[in-house]
């Protein structure tokens, strides 16, 4: 498992082609583009759970 923030293209640009392409063989991608857990944990501490 290889968890990043990189796009494809910037992630198969960082590994190196050799390395990209035996990755990629067996590769399944799974976007998280939700909202920021951290940043939400935060509005809670620093406010309060809502009641």
């Amino acid at each position: 498992m290889i968890t990043t923030n990189l796009d494809i293209d910037d992630l198969s640009k960082y590994l190196g082609d050799r390395a990209w392409d035996r990755l990629r063989e067996n590769l399944l991608v799974m976007i998280c583009d939700w909202d920021s857990y951290r940043a939400r944990n935060a509005v809670i501490q620093l406010v309060g759970p809502a009641k």
